[in-house]
């Protein structure tokens, strides 16, 4: 297994249970740039900053991985006739007019607002996938991911759909509803805070209600989440106490 990755807003410390293993290797590159590190089987591409404070910083860097590191990688998997799955999001329904969202919808997205470097980077990506795809005959799958949270991602989805024969984005997420009020006030109770809610006006064309029709997925792929909110936001806090102590003990040591 090959990672490729700038650590734009990576760090390698996610990596550092693999670094022992023979069978991963690292390459520190900007896919912005061309890349060609042998033959492979499968290219996953899911290089891109997802957080909105990343996005909103790296603007620029969001838009040309959508498209210039979104075509390197697809060259790789045309050279060797690998299998492509990339990562695609729910923001590519923008501020829904649907509801639950199902991957026939086309979406309601602002081309040029404050979110459109993300959202209009997915939507090129998915465009660009299906075309290499349709011209090119390379073997693709575009993994449509609704906000994700956690230490790490379970890959079990990506991979099932990966080896599938489906070529049309697929929702993942989770279907089950909650308020924004109902995640601060369960985080508060998880980490014992007495901290005070604030409340503040939404973001230029945030969504207001998002929710995925996974009906694809279950009949395609034979998924469905498994974490509940609660369970997922104390592995979420573990695993940043951890990181928080990493850092903080690499600057004392600095």
């Amino acid at each position: 297994m090959l990672s490729v990755d700038n650590l734009l807003t990576g760090r390698e410390s996610n990596i550092a249970h693999l670094r022992n293993d023979s069978r991963f290797e690292f390459a520190l590159h900007d896919i912005n740039e061309p890349f060609d590190f042998g033959p492979v089987d499968y290219v996953f591409h899911f290089r891109r900053p997802a957080s909105p404070v990343d996005y909103s910083v790296h603007g620029i860097e969001t838009l040309k991985v959508g498209s210039l590191g979104t075509t390197h990688a697809l060259e790789v998997a045309q050279k060797y006739g690998a299998k492509f799955l990339v990562s695609s999001t729910s923001e590519c329904y923008g501020d829904p007019l649907e509801h639950p969202q199902k991957e026939t919808y086309w979406g309601n997205v602002n081309p040029i607002g404050r979110r459109s470097v993300y959202d209009e980077a997915k939507r090129f990506i998915e465009a660009l996938t299906m075309a290499f795809h349709r011209y090119l005959k390379v073997d693709t799958r575009i993994a449509r991911i609704f906000n994700t949270y956690g230490p790490r991602m379970q890959i079990d989805g990506f991979l099932r759909l990966s080896r599938s024969s489906e070529h049309l984005p697929v929702n993942i997420g989770n279907p089950n509803e909650f308020s924004i009020l109902e995640c601060a006030l369960l985080v508060k109770e998880i980490i014992q805070s007495s901290s005070k809610i604030v409340y503040e006006s939404l973001p230029q064309d945030d969504p207001r209600q998002r929710r995925p029709d996974i009906s694809k997925a279950r009949g395609l792929l034979g998924w469905e989440p498994k974490t509940d909110l609660k369970t997922g936001l104390r592995l979420s806090l573990e695993f940043f106490q951890s990181v928080v102590t990493e850092e903080f003990k690499s600057r004392a040591v600095a």
